[in-house]
């Protein structure tokens, strides 16, 4: 498949699953699923858990929640942010509520709170490595006690790519098993199977 007319756009995944449906966009990668929604193809592509993010020079032994809140404050991803609202329904039953100190909308800049020491955060995988992307390090530590996952998906509208949105979706998958996994696996070593690339299972909700 080679590019023709190819335009990348970041953003939330409101803001995505909206510019899909009013044919901004042809494909989008997120994790909102749209069941609900007549004519949308999706494809699963990986899974992943909540991680901790501490200061990289925190020495402390990572803990629950609960006793690390004594010790430093909750850095948020804001509530519209697909990560943010999985945090915070884990909160939730934690039956925490932690003080709202900072709140950020992207990886970069929670990532960035951290390393600099000013806190910890609830986070994913692929946040941890975005953030090191643009060289904002942390410790990355397994969550103690319960966590929650989340899955991606890539989404096309039904029967208009005809192959192609299938297509993108294998290569997707394949950069996941031979770059991101890699990466994922370096830095954190004790995840096991905590991040998972998924079949090539597709969802198709178009009409019959």
């Amino acid at each position: 498949m080679r590019p023709g007319n190819f335009s990348l756009r970041a953003g939330q995944a409101f803001d995505r699953v909206r510019a899909l449906i009013e044919r901004e966009v042809d494909l989008i990668i997120t994790s909102e699923v749209v069941e609900h929604i007549v004519g949308v193809e999706q494809f699963e592509l990986f899974r992943e858990g909540t991680v901790l993010m501490l200061p990289p020079n925190y020495k402390g032994t990572p803990s629950l929640p609960p006793e690390l809140l004594d010790e430093l404050p909750l850095i948020r991803f804001t509530g519209h942010n697909v990560v943010g609202q999985l945090v915070e329904r884990h909160l939730r039953r934690l039956r925490l509520s932690p003080p709202r100190v900072a709140e950020f909308d992207t990886a970069q800049s929670v990532s960035a709170m951290v390393s600099a020491g000013y806190g910890f955060a609830i986070a994913t995988q692929m946040c941890v490595l975005e953030g090191a992307s643009v060289g904002h390090d942390v410790r990355a530590c397994a969550m103690p006690g319960p966590s929650v996952s989340r899955t991606l998906y890539l989404l096309a509208r039904s029967r208009e790519l005809g192959s192609q949105a299938e297509m993108f979706a294998s290569i997707c998958r394949r950069v996941l098993h031979e770059n991101v996994g890699p990466m994922v696996a370096d830095r954190m070593p004790w995840l096991a199977d905590g991040f998972q690339v998924l079949e090539d299972i597709s969802m198709n909700n178009g009409e019959k």
